[in-house]
């Protein structure tokens, strides 16, 4: 009797030792990913976890941007925070005051990321005092997507999109009058494409370079850029030109370009595969070109909008580390290549290219060459490196609020916007006391 316990005794304790050195480190992964992209993000997910045996990835939806990281400060006070999230970028600046996340770029392994292959124009966003303080992930910028079929209709070369917003008025002149469709342009009420257009014309959004220098103290909405975007979009709503789907509303947006009432969109080019989808299911060809500016100002291209990853420091070195490997892997040339291929975010890692351009993808694909293009083109300066401001979503308001001042009548441009900087430098000094800067 004692023999056969001491045997299952040691039976037991080899099964022990053998499930604790098979056990894997379980890390958590937030992203605010729906539908297809989060099905995407899913398969990036299974990949990971099928490479090796030493980690195992959990992965979740949280809602937007904004769910996701509220769930986050709730979960890191609860003392069951997440490992790695995915966050937007304008949330850069309080992330790092935050003080929760290794700051990648020094805080990652030496040699495990040779950071000097990821594309300077998306890594520029979101590197601060020289450091990189997120994986960039899921990056886009806004472009024209143009029905070819209602210019045609319109008497217009589909070949040839409007480059500045003189010719989108133009041309949405002779869209309307043709009968070729409703409106002209359709994109969401969002301050998210008067950012671009600011730094597409050279002009920084807030003062200290952009809050690049020093944290930002004033809202830089007193510069004649200002003025003629809201000029120009005013008078592209008030000659029924331009159709306004809502504040933020992108997919209001979509449908209307989808249905056909109107010949241009702009629209960010994560929309780039869905676009090609739409385009193919309603029968109609599809055309693209670059963010049209005001002829007045040089182009200086365009800043880098959607997400990044974060590892969060609030576990262990091994958590860490665990959690450094995921990000490292999505990161990957083979990883983003495909992950472009299926969503149009851009391709973050430059040996993805090759990758791409050996299957002919931007030669067979020309809506996603856009995009590329015009990504390459952009100039390494303050106003298209975009701004860091901590309260960034409330800074939007502000000025989206301005914005539907101007179109309700209700004031001149010149008043909406000096308004808005006084609003502006409010949040920003409320955010700057709070934080103790």
């Amino acid at each position: 009797m004692k023999k056969t316990l001491s045997v299952a005794l040691v039976v037991l304790l080899v099964v022990a030792l053998s499930s604790v050195a098979m056990a894997k480190i379980e890390i958590m992964y937030w992203h605010a990913m729906s539908g297809l992209l989060g099905q995407a993000i899913d398969e990036q997910v299974r990949m990971f976890n099928e490479s090796q045996d030493r980690i195992h990835v959990e992965v979740e939806y949280k809602g937007s941007y904004r769910d996701t990281l509220n769930a986050t400060t709730a979960a890191v006070r609860a003392g069951n925070a997440p490992h790695v999230i995915q966050s937007f970028e304008i949330s850069t600046r309080q992330l790092i005051d935050m003080g929760i996340f290794v700051p990648l770029q020094e805080g990652l392994p030496e040699g495990m990321v040779d950071w000097d292959k990821f594309l300077p124009q998306v890594t520029d966003y979101y590197r601060l005092d020289d450091v990189l303080y997120s994986m960039p992930y899921n990056s886009s910028n806004p472009i024209l997507y143009i029905n070819k079929d209602i210019f045609e209709a319109a008497g217009l070369d589909p070949n040839k999109p409007p480059e500045t917003f003189e010719e989108v008025m133009e041309y949405s002149r002779q869209i309307v009058e043709s009968g070729a469709a409703r409106h002209g342009l359709v994109a969401p009420l969002h301050t998210w494409f008067f950012e671009q257009w600011m730094a597409n014309m050279g002009a920084d959004l807030v003062n200290y370079d952009n809050g690049r220098s020093g944290r930002a103290t004033e809202l830089l909405l007193d510069q004649p850029q200002a003025g003629v975007i809201f000029q120009w979009w005013k008078d592209m709503y008030d000659a029924g030109y331009y159709v306004n789907p809502g504040v933020e509303n992108w997919s209001q947006s979509r449908q209307i370009f989808a249905a056909q009432q109107v010949g241009m969109a702009i629209d960010s080019t994560a929309a780039v595969a869905t676009k090609v989808r739409t385009a193919a299911d309603e029968g109609f060809e599809l055309g693209t070109g670059f963010l049209p500016i005001s002829a007045d100002f040089e182009r200086h291209g365009t800043i880098i909008g959607g997400g990044s990853l974060w590892v969060l420091g609030v576990h262990s070195d091994e958590y860490i580390e665990a959690a450094a490997e995921l990000v490292v892997f999505l990161s990957r040339p083979d990883v983003q290549a495909e992950w472009h291929k299926g969503t149009g975010y851009f391709p973050v890692h430059e040996d993805a290219l090759p990758i791409l351009e050996a299957e002919n993808w931007f030669e067979q694909n020309p809506p996603y060459a856009t995009a590329m293009e015009q990504l390459l083109a952009t100039k390494p300066v303050t106003s298209t490196q975009g701004a860091i401001i901590g309260p960034f979503p409330e800074i939007r308001t502000v000025i989206i609020d301005a914005l539907q001042e101007v179109f309700q009548d209700d004031k001149t441009v010149e008043q909406a916007l000096a308004d808005a900087v006084v609003r502006g430098n409010r949040v920003l000094a409320e955010y700057n006391r709070v934080i103790g800067n």
